[in-house]
């Protein structure tokens, strides 16, 4: 059975992933209690404002070019669209420096946040190094470095901690944990980076032609990807914005707690999956005209890995959560109960929204992500109408984002057959 496993390069390489997000997760979820009690729930809500803010800026960093960078035959293409996608990503950073700086004032009122407002000025920072974080990643994946990502995925994650719980006993408020963001994000960089100075022969092969090639061909990111993706990240980050106006920073904090605990991990163990999915998916279809397969055979895999986990949060979460991280999260532990079965059908959503990807299919996305913007729009207009307390509210948006995610999955399987 084991050695039936591994002779599989799908799971070899999810495999490979899933060590070093299993290991680079564990670090930041053991060390939680202590955060926990060296951060306030307020430093949460600060943090996870500019972790907001940074996160939809970031997803159009590259113009989305940086998805396309699996698909060419040749890493010479594949090179000069990750140039593209830099290029991109660093003429967007320079503009938001200057609009900050020129118009700082309004926005610091705007926010109305005195800790965040002090941050202000390493968004551009951080919108740079995530659109870089995430061209390197995808070269890397094309290239099969599952290794290297794994790794990454650690090394990442022991900076964040080890700055963080440093800062905490500094008792630098949320500036500490926005720091461990800052520095981490730098380290990951600083690795992925060694795959592309690899093919440095190619790299040099790399001119404005190619660059300028690349643009035109693979347009179709930019024109249906990207307003999809700033979508999906508005969809996915309302909340930092909405919770804090409706009940309170320290709402948001025990929010942002569950996303920590819960949300993170399944996101980085389903980009795991989705990594190699999207690779798997891309060689099938060269190979067969579809990706029914792969994608059959990624949906059971996440559906087994999901479903233990997540039925124990369901019915112990607050009783888990106020035991680890104690009695001033017990809101915390009440929100993972509710939102479970949401995280559980988005785990198994998530990695397999490539398949549009995969096919070209980008209208597709922007589609669904307009229905789930104005669904989580419509959602928050009611809360703030009718006043709905938190539970109620989050136990509406639970319900309705997991028939959402659900509906998605057939979509997503029926542009796996290619028919």
């Amino acid at each position: 059975m084991i050695k039936k496993l591994f002779k599989s390069d799908f799971n070899r390489n999810v495999l490979t992933l899933l060590t070093g997000t299993t290991i680079a997760q564990a670090i930041p979820i053991a060390i939680s209690p202590i955060l926990t009690r060296l951060y306030s729930p307020e430093d949460f809500g600060v943090l996870a404002l500019f972790v907001a803010i940074t996160a939809i800026l970031a997803s159009v960093a590259n113009g989305r070019y940086e998805l396309a960078i699996v698909l060419p035959k040749t890493d010479k293409e594949a090179l000069s669209i990750m140039a593209l996608s830099l290029i991109i990503s660093s003429t967007l950073s320079i503009l938001l420096l200057i609009s900050i700086f020129v118009f700082y004032n309004p926005i610091a009122s705007l926010i109305n946040n005195e800790e965040l407002a002090r941050w202000l000025y390493f968004i551009p920072l951080v919108v740079f190094l995530s659109g870089l974080y995430n061209s390197l990643n995808y070269y890397n994946t094309r290239k099969k470095a599952y290794a290297n990502i794994a790794k990454t995925s650690v090394t990442r994650s022991v900076g964040l901690s080890v700055v963080q719980i440093t800062l905490g006993f500094l008792k630098k408020g949320a500036g500490g944990l926005i720091t461990g963001q800052i520095v981490s994000q730098a380290l990951a960089n600083g690795r992925l980076v060694t795959t592309v100075i690899k093919d440095k022969v190619e790299l040099k092969k790399v001119n404005r032609s190619s660059v300028s090639s690349s643009a035109k061909r693979y347009n179709n990111f930019p024109k249906f990807s990207m307003p999809a993706v700033l979508m999906n990240t508005i969809s996915n980050n309302i909340m930092n914005f909405f919770l804090p106006v409706m009940f309170s920073v320290a709402t948001l904090g025990q929010y942002a707690l569950v996303n920590r605990v819960l949300g993170a991990p399944s996101s980085i163990i389903g980009s795991s999956f989705g990594q190699v999915f999207m690779q798997q998916a891309a060689r099938e279809r060269i190979e067969t005209g579809n990706a029914k397969k792969t994608f059959i055979s990624t949906f059971k895999k996440l559906l087994i890995i999901a479903v233990i986990p997540f039925t124990i949060l369901f019915f112990f979460g607050e009783s888990i959560i106020v035991f680890i991280f104690g009695p001033d999260w017990v809101i915390a532990g009440q929100l993972i109960s509710i939102l479970a079965p949401y995280f559980l059908i988005r785990f198994i959503s998530s990695p397999l929204s490539t398949t549009t990807s995969v096919f070209e299919k980008n209208q597709y996305a922007l589609v669904i992500q307009s229905t789930y913007l104005i669904l989580i729009v419509m959602l928050c207009l009611i809360s703030t109408t009718l006043s709905l307390n938190l539970s109620l509210f989050l136990s509406i948006y639970s319900g309705t984002f997991s028939v959402f995610y659900i509906i998605l999955i057939m979509i997503f399987y029926k542009v796996s057959k290619n028919d």
